[in-house]
């Protein structure tokens, strides 16, 4: 989702497929270190003092805090541009155009994702 939200940024348009027809979270909380509060500050958006307020502190001297799993993937999933998460998207193979070389990904249900490569 980051990398979704990333590109966006920079005006590329991405696609983030998740296999899951809602999101969800599987286990209660994850252990945040001070590394991952780093990455949070940087990505900008509040995003980390959210869920700082949020969390549960563990170890304030080295910024260890438990954070719900499903506070952090809707704080990622709620910065994506519009349209850029697609839920129940399961990718059962990636096999290559054998005209345009290009990746086509086929979805559980049928489907072919062609993506557009500049």
């Amino acid at each position: 989702m980051v990398a979704g939200w990333h590109l966006g940024r920079n005006e590329i348009a991405s696609l983030v497929l998740e296999k899951s027809e809602s999101l969800r979270a599987t286990g209660s909380a994850i252990i945040l270190q001070a590394n991952g509060w780093w990455a949070l500050d940087h990505l900008g958006l509040g995003i980390a003092s959210l869920l700082r307020q949020a969390s549960l502190p563990i170890d304030l001297s080295e910024e260890l805090r438990c954070v719900k799993r499903m506070d952090l993937i809707k704080s990622l999933a709620d910065m994506l541009p519009l349209g850029t998460l697609k839920l129940g998207c399961r990718v059962t193979s990636i096999e290559r155009d054998p005209f345009t070389r290009h990746p086509l990904l086929q979805l559980h249900n049928g489907n072919l994702i062609r993506p557009k490569l500049s």
